[in-house]
């Protein structure tokens, strides 16, 4: 028997995992980051608020990885020029 909610947790689950890689892979590069640039190829269901998904920057913000590095207009359309944070690597510690 399927439980569909299962299924649903596992992707949603899966996306974060991926938001999580690609956002850390973008960290290494130095650059200050927003999060939305890691959420590119991150797939979810059609009905899933995607800003869930940022319990990954506030994990990594809590647990000392990363830290604020300013602000800037997002790139999304869909966003209507929001602005958005940028994060960058605390500099004693590496991915």
């Amino acid at each position: 028997m399927s439980t569909p909610g299962i299924k649903r947790a596992e992707i949603i689950a899966a996306a974060k995992a991926k938001a999580m890689r690609n956002f850390r892979r973008l960290l290494a590069t130095g650059k200050p980051v927003a999060f939305e640039d890691a959420l590119h190829d991150v797939i979810t269901p059609d009905d899933y608020d995607r800003r869930g998904l940022s319990s990954v920057v506030t994990e990594l913000k809590a647990a000392g990885v990363i830290e604020f590095a300013g602000y800037r207009i997002s790139k999304k359309r869909s966003h209507h020029c929001g602005t958005k944070r940028l994060w960058k690597l605390r500099s004693e510690v590496a991915v």
